[in-house]
């Protein structure tokens, strides 16, 4: 059952404890990055985001919200696992 929500300027998210599976079907203005969709989570429902991966080349890609490294742009029709 999900328990937290996190808002963004034109959507609201219900997240659940634990690995949850979204994909945007929008393009936020301006276009927003790992880093700045961690903050802008974690604002909303304190420390709530601990990571965001994606898919990408044949592997796994993450960035863990506590750091600034491995920024990448969150695409529209990706699915992301936070």
């Amino acid at each position: 059952m999900p328990t937290e929500r996190a808002a963004s300027a034109s959507r609201t998210w219900v997240i659940a404890p634990g690995w949850n599976l979204v994909a945007f079907d929008f393009q936020p203005e301006p276009p927003i990055t790992a880093v700045q969709a961690c903050e802008l989570i974690n604002r909303s429902v304190s420390n709530s985001l601990v990571e965001i991966v994606r898919y990408k080349s044949s592997g796994w890609d993450s960035h863990p919200c506590a750091l600034t490294t491995n920024d990448f742009p969150i695409e529209v029709g990706v699915g992301y696992f936070v």
